[in-house]
């Protein structure tokens, strides 16, 4: 790029001392990640709940297994990640730490503090590769502070658990590949190598899907490298320790030694349990990842596909695109399933944009369509309003319901649910729910609510969940207060387009007496 086309994001970095920039993005990616860990108690998926935080409160003795996904009773997921939580909930609960809530904030800290440390890890070994001070000033930004990099570090998911183990293997491999494509990089030490190796064991056993990216860089080696079989004797030896671990930790799980790994093969893939959950056609990856978290990414779209074709020998072509194709030949597809590679895919697009120009039109085009949406102002304001959004605030999608029947459930009165405080998305939770467990009695509409409001005795709380049933706010307005809210009251005054109806606001109200049973 010229100095004078050049998009004023890069004049302005270029006038900030590189340090400054190394040291403020991640200052203020660890500020948003913290905080995202704090305050939302949301799910991307609510397979982060029922597949990690279910599994960690059957070994804490909350959920019992019936209550737990057919994948425990298939024996199919890796118990690493909830074991891991299981632990430290132990280890917190000696010192009298036993809210869930508490727990789960606990969790989201360790998990985002994991993911923060890699990447702080990722951009030391970025300082060390790129060659140009422009390009590392760019490559710190990118990969620290778009909005959906703190949000997913702070998730209980498996795909942010993978992703971090799979950016600390990117970073110890970084200094083999060249920054444009070729054959031959740096020589690496072997404990760099067996740190690599540890960090791909960990990043499959964390989440077995991961296996494509892994393969893909261990293949990269064995082909590209002239020391190839030095470099991988000391990857499995890393990897060892953690598919080790894996198995002695999966058998405690699950109270019987399993190969967990083959038995999740056998099961989705095999059987085709997973086309259970829905098909979508081959190519939908390509729209799911131009529609997700925009406008960034239309760019990684535009950065994977262009990069693929400029450097198709690249180790990050090797780590993304098997990923990418073989998740694409599966029927069932969700875009979850790509965000382990979102780190590599915003290399991608820094490698591209400090590249010499592209012999062909189309590529020079694409790449300033990719750099213009990457770096164009509107860009930035979009991702300033959405960091501050998923990681500051609550999310509709959230657990103040049951925290509000947690906190409050020992009072006298009794619990009447419009809206069940002890589901969540379809599913009990036990883990969230109160010791001992007030009764509750679970109504569907206006007349049901009357009916047993006048049955008494009072006071009588009452959990419901926006669009109250016809009649329901008038029975509760003339006998109660409404005394919780999950969205502030007044966004239920501009529900256009009925946008409300699809979020999760609920509400408590209090009916401090019972009503005479004519209704008077």
């Amino acid at each position: 790029m010229g100095a004078a086309t050049d998009p004023p994001l890069l004049r302005a970095l270029d006038r900030i001392d590189e340090m400054r920039v190394f040291r403020w993005s991640l200052a203020i990616s660890l500020a948003l990640t913290v905080a995202a860990a704090l305050a939302t108690d949301s799910v991307f998926q609510v397979d982060e709940y029922f597949q990690v935080v279910g599994f960690a409160s059957l070994k804490l003795g909350l959920t019992p297994a019936r209550d737990l996904p057919w994948e425990h009773a298939e024996r199919i997921r890796p118990w690493l990640q909830p074991g891991s939580y299981a632990v430290l909930a132990r280890g917190l609960g000696t010192v009298g730490v036993t809210d869930p809530f508490i727990l789960l904030r606990a969790w989201r800290l360790a998990s985002g503090l994991a993911a923060w440390g890699a990447l702080a890890t990722l951009l030391v070994a970025v300082r060390a590769w790129l060659p140009s001070a422009r390009w590392r000033r760019f490559a710190y930004l990118s990969l620290a502070l778009p909005y959906f990099v703190p949000y997913l570090a702070a998730r209980l998911s498996s795909e942010s658990a993978s992703t971090t183990f799979l950016v600390l293997a990117l970073a110890a491999l970084l200094p083999l590949a060249p920054v444009g494509d070729g054959k031959s990089g740096g020589e690496a030490s072997r404990v760099r190598l067996l740190a690599a190796g540890a960090a791909l064991g960990f990043a499959f056993a964390f989440r077995y899907q991961t296996g494509l990216a892994v393969a893909g860089l261990v293949l990269w080696v064995l082909v590209h490298r002239r020391d190839r079989w030095r470099a991988l004797g000391s990857l499995a030896a890393g990897m060892a320790v953690p598919l080790a671990l894996g198995i002695v930790v999966d058998a405690w799980g699950y109270g019987t030694f399993e190969v967990v790994p083959w038995r999740y093969f056998d099961a989705n893939l095999l059987q085709g349990r997973v086309a259970a959950y829905g098909r979508s056609p081959l190519p939908a990856y390509l729209w799911f990842m131009a529609g997700l978290f925009p406008p960034f990414g239309v760019a990684l779209l535009l950065g994977l596909l262009l990069f693929w074709w400029r450097f198709p020998g690249h180790l990050l072509t090797w780590a993304t695109l098997p990923f990418v194709v073989v998740h694409g030949l599966i029927g069932h597809k969700e875009i979850r399933f790509l965000f382990p590679i979102l780190p590599a895919a915003t290399l991608c697009v820094v490698l591209l944009l400090a590249a010499p120009p592209a012999p062909r039109g189309w590529e020079r085009f694409t790449t300033r369509a990719m750099g213009f949406l990457w770096l164009g102002r509107a860009t930035w304001a979009v991702d300033t309003v959405a960091v501050l959004l998923l990681c500051l605030l609550p999310s509709s999608d959230n657990l103040e319901l049951q925290r509000f029947f947690y906190r409050h459930a020992a009072e006298p009165a009794r619990w009447v649910a419009l809206a069940d405080p002890r589901d969540f998305h379809g599913g009990v939770v036990p883990f969230l729910l109160p010791q001992p467990m007030p009764p509750l009695e679970v109504v569907t509409d206006a007349a049901g609510l009357e009916a047993t409001l006048a049955a008494g005795p009072g006071p009588v709380m009452v959990t419901a969940r926006h669009p109250l049933p016809p009649g329901a706010e008038a029975v509760l307005e003339r006998y109660g207060a409404r005394v919780f809210t999950s969205l502030p009251a007044w966004l239920a005054r501009v529900n256009l387009f009925h946008w409300l109806d699809r979020a999760d606001m609920t509400y408590a109200w209090r009916v401090r007496e019972s009503p005479l049973p004519d209704g008077s």
